[in-house]
Formats: structure tokens, sequence, C-alpha cells
């Protein structure tokens, strides 16, 4: 009569058909849960756009650099004084006299200095009124002083020290004219066609204004072309009336 043995819980078969299974499953838990505390989990989705943006920030880094670097290989422009006046404003200054019947010589104290660019003419002339001597200031002389500036000139008069200042906007060639408030020419003179103006002057100054006779009128003037550097250019002038003999003083 066979006897049938039991099992003992202790025994190395009891352990291995039974128990093993249950404690292979927990160990393989344990080393999941330490796998995800250790390493962290990304979708695949994400990993890709990572990737393309790993990808573009290094290529844009490289970018940069040879920017950078081609920036310290080209040649620096070397400067100069006529690169250092490119779009810069310079100054026109001088003095401006005149002597009387008398050969005393005074400050031309309100006489007018326009300059103008020699070689840009306006659109169309400029109109005069404001711009005379003997003009007041008015609404009309800011218009003509505006459209003066539009083409390069400018306007200002002279001092009681007989001392003006004009600032330009470039350095270059520009055509200067000085009407003095002071000292009119003889009538012998401005009765004269075109009143007495020069024919080339009266040309050239038709080229920027309209009616230049009556621009300068009875009086003395200066025109002449000049040259501003960029450290400025400065005019002497005098009027001198002493060899008239029938002098017209405007006072």
């Amino acid at each position: 009569m066979r006897h049938l043995e039991r099992e003992n819980p202790a025994s190395p078969v009891f352990q291995s058909g039974v128990s093993q299974p249950l404690k292979d499953r927990a160990d393989t838990s344990q080393d999941v849960a330490r796998l995800l505390s250790e390493y962290v989990l990304i979708r695949r989705a994400a990993l890709s756009w990572y990737y393309f943006v790993l990808v573009g920030c290094t290529l844009g880094g490289l970018a940069i650099g040879w920017l950078a670097a081609s920036s310290f290989r080209q040649p620096r422009a070397v400067s100069s004084p006529a690169n250092a006046a490119s779009g810069e404003r310079v100054l026109l200054s001088g003095e401006i006299r005149f002597i009387d019947a008398g050969g005393m010589g005074h400050p031309d104290t309100g006489a007018v200095v326009i300059a103008l660019p020699a070689r840009q003419f306006p659109d169309s002339p400029v109109p005069i009124e404001g711009l005379r001597p003997w003009d007041r200031d008015s609404a009309q002389r800011q218009r003509n002083l505006e459209k003066l500036a539009e083409n390069g000139g400018a306007w200002t008069t002279v001092d009681e020290a007989g001392e003006f200042s004009l600032v330009l906007p470039m350095q270059g060639d520009y055509w200067v004219l000085v009407i003095s408030k002071n000292l009119a020419r003889p009538k012998s003179v401005t009765e004269q066609p075109n009143r007495g103006i020069a024919e080339l002057d009266l040309s050239q100054l038709s080229r920027y204004f309209e009616r230049p006779g009556d621009l300068i009128g009875p009086q003395e003037y200066y025109w002449s072309r000049q040259r501003v550097e960029v450290s400025g250019g400065r005019i002497h002038h005098v009027f001198d009336g002493s060899s008239w003999s029938d002098l017209d003083k405007i006072r």
C-alpha cells in the first residue's frame, strides 16, 4: 500500500514549484521601479521634436559664428575727411563791413548772407519775399527759407559786430550772395538795365531766385563761389562806398 507523502513547505521541491514564480515577479517589479527612478521616459513624438530643436540650434550657432568671423575678416574703411564729411554739417562764417562816403568803416549790421550749393538747383526759382535786407519777418519769409533749406541753401543776417554764421548741410562748393543793408549803389548804376547787375551774375542768380534784380535792389552786393571744407569756411568782405559821388545810404 502506497503512502502519500505530505509536502513539506520547507522542502526544495515546494519552493521551486510554487513560491519561486512569485518571487521572480516581485524582483521584476522592483527592477522596473528602479529603472523608472533612474531614467526619464519621453514619448517618441516629443523625442523627434527635441531632435529637430537640437539640430536647429546647432546650425544657428554655426551660422552666427561664420558671420562673426566674416565680419572680422572684412577690411575696414579707411577714415578720411571726405568720408567724415559725408552727411555732416559744416559752418560758413565771416565778417561783413562797409566804408561810408567819409572813409569810415562800420559793421554792415542787417546785411543778408545767402549760401546756395553750386551744383544743385531748385526745381523752380525761390521767391524773394522776406529774403531782402529791408523785408520784415513774415510767414512768407519762413516758407521761402524752408524752400531754400530743401535745396541745400541757408540764409542769415549780419549781427551788430559785423559777424555772421551759416550752418550748411555738407562740405562743398557754394555760391554766396551778400546784400548790403547800409550801402547802396549810385543811381547812375542802378538806373542801368537789370539795375546795373552784371549780366553773368544775373544769369547765375536767375537759376536760384525769382526776379534777382528786385532781390538785390539798389544795394551793394557781393556774389562769389566759395569752397567750404569740413573745417568750415570764412568770408571777409568790405563794401567800399567812399568812391561813390552820389552815394545812397539806407538807414
